[in-house]
């Protein structure tokens, strides 16, 4: 029996390419929501993407194809929007993301470096809409920090004036992650921080069951 190929087709490549791009930033979003339903998209603070096989690729071999075999992958919340857009516009290779990795990394599995996932993509998101989006999923304790309101906003992005909820959504970054998406897909492909999601207790009592 053949391998399940996780990857995109070449119809969803094709709408790809076509998009402008904040149509692309809305497109990647959209999919990210997609494989956190499918459970192929584990939420991890901490991680940037992280994903099997890398070590024993080839050089040559297109990343889009070595992410195709990959059933889950442990990302955060930029490391979701960079598998999410690679699967969809290709243009990076194994040895791309190989050269930002030092050899203890290969060994264990760490996955990207951030320099990988910020390089490739800031061809559709600005550097201080990436550093915003990582600062909301890991609420300020990341590597990147934002000294403005918008960055206050964002770390803040998941308070809410019901503690209980508040803490309930700490405790979820798979939530987090799916707030920010619906956020970029609400503002035309721009993570906007000060505006609070709306689908507070829609995601959390209708995706989670939540009863206090």
């Amino acid at each position: 029996m053949a391998k399940k190929n996780f990857g995109k087709s070449q119809q969803e490549q094709l709408k790809f390419r076509k998009a402008n791009k904040a149509k692309k930033r809305v497109m990647i979003a959209r999919d990210v929501i997609a494989q956190l339903n499918a459970n192929r998209f584990i939420a991890s603070p901490g991680e940037w993407a992280r994903f099997d096989g890398l070590e024993k690729s080839k050089e040559n071999t297109e990343l889009c194809d070595l992410l195709a075999k990959n059933r889950k992958c442990e990302v955060c919340g930029v490391g979701a929007l960079f598998v999410s857009a690679v699967e969809h516009a290709n243009r990076i290779s194994v040895a791309d993301v190989k050269s930002d990795l030092d050899s203890y990394d290969l060994d264990y599995n760490e996955g990207i470096e951030q320099s990988t996932a910020f390089e490739y993509l800031e061809q559709y998101f600005d550097k201080e809409q990436l550093d915003l989006i990582e600062q909301a999923f890991e609420q300020g304790k990341g590597v990147t920090y934002t000294n403005s309101d918008d960055g206050l906003a964002a770390r803040r992005f998941c308070d809410h004036e019901d503690d209980q909820i508040g803490e309930y959504l700490d405790d979820r970054p798979h939530l987090r992650m799916r707030l920010i998406m619906e956020n970029i897909i609400a503002n035309n492909g721009t993570f906007v921080p000060s505006k609070k999601p709306i689908s507070y207790l829609k995601v959390v009592f209708e995706t989670e069951g939540y009863n206090g």
